[in-house]
């Protein structure tokens, strides 16, 4: 599951919440910090591939950078 942060600590930031449910009881196994904002995702077997958004300035200007993170979830409780 992914989470937008509130947090004025991280502005503009996300949290991957990783969760095991268990007859309907949902249990949280790890929380993992992304850079920027979340675009996109894929999970492909095991990988979880996350594009997000962030922002570096250049001589007063604000520019837009694209990151792809990579998570590996073979084991959930430490991705």
């Amino acid at each position: 599951m992914l989470g937008q942060s509130n947090s004025a600590e991280r502005p503009g930031e996300a949290t991957l919440f990783v969760l095991e449910i268990n007859a309907g009881v949902p249990r949280q196994l790890a929380e993992i910090p992304l850079l920027g904002a979340v675009s996109d995702s894929r999970l492909i077997g095991n990988l979880l591939y996350v594009m997000s958004t962030t922002y570096s300035e250049t001589d007063g200007t604000w520019q837009p950078e694209t990151q792809l993170q990579t998570i590996d979830l073979t084991n959930p409780n430490a991705p």
